[in-house]
């Protein structure tokens, strides 16, 4: 039975040229010492069936590519927080609007319980498709190379990616021109966006930003074969969370603008309606 270690695996995606590079700065005894190493890690290699390399390797560069999007997200958002001159007391108009509908002792509470421990739990929990996907794959040792699944979740999220920017963009700008008075007399009369991607869905940037999340979703899929599992608890979570918060959006446009019940009524809330 062939027992697999870590280090013949990290050996296995390791390329010759570092090894070289590593080696010239050993000693002579260290030098012959990892040659042999790896020559006999070479004859192991050969015994490990093909597909858990490959396998390993996918897990490996697809992991790469999921932390450069969320790194991609991360750094748009804290973009949009400098393009909008958030200070570090600064805060969304809506926690102004729930706080003057609570009392003080329980907002309170409901700062303890939801602001501080239930959304950093929430924050870790959406991110338990990747550690899934890690798991099944380098620590389970079971052989998935790139598969439907992986590209399916790599289209999603560049796709919702760029949904939510564009929309955030469109946002942004109607903010800048309503509050410099350039807005259109189209505009000024209804007070909110409705135009570009707003035209097709009230919040098309909450549904990409859910979208994306699902999309992660995926990358579990791929290495353990099934479409859902425990570790959705954390997407599921942040779908409720947005349904919530949309509502409360929606309460507050409602009341401060009159042609925002007809723009429901035109409009889906979430899922685009594109009409041919």
């Amino acid at each position: 039975m062939l027992v697999h270690r870590p280090r013949v695996l990290c050996l296995a995606v390791w390329p010759r040229r570092a090894q070289l590079r590593v080696a010239r700065r050993l000693p002579p005894c260290r030098r012959r010492r990892m040659h042999h190493h790896r020559v006999g890690t070479e004859a192991k290699l050969q015994l490990l069936p093909q597909g858990r390399l490959q396998g390993t390797q996918s897990i490996i560069w697809t992991g790469l590519f999921v932390w450069c999007l969320c790194g991609v997200r991360s750094s748009r958002l804290i973009m949009i927080a400098f393009s909008l001159h958030l200070q570090w007391d600064g805060e969304d108009y809506r926690w102004e609007v729930l706080r003057n509908s609570m009392s003080p002792a329980l907002y309170h509470v409901f700062h303890f319980f939801f602001i501080a421990i239930a959304q950093n739990l929430l924050l870790t929990a959406i991110t338990l498709p990747l550690a899934v996907s890690w798991h099944t794959t380098c620590v389970a040792k079971k052989a998935v190379p790139f598969n439907g699944y992986d590209a399916l979740a790599i289209i999603a999220c560049i796709f919702c990616l760029l949904i939510e920017a564009v929309a955030d963009q469109e946002q942004f700008d109607f903010h800048q021109r309503k509050h410099a008075g350039r807005l259109h007399a189209s505009e000024k009369k209804l007070g909110f966006l409705a135009d570009g991607l707003f035209a097709f869905s009230r919040h098309p940037n909450f549904f990409a930003e859910q979208c994306f999340w699902v999309g992660v979703c995926f990358f579990a899929s791929a290495s353990t074969g099934q479409w859902a599992g425990w570790w959705c608890v954390g997407v599921a979570g942040l779908i409720a969370l947005f349904h919530g918060s949309t509502n409360f959006t929606e309460e507050i446009s409602s009341g401060k603008y009159p042609g925002y019940a007809g723009y429901k009524k035109s409009v889906n809330r979430l899922v685009p309606r594109i009409e041919f």
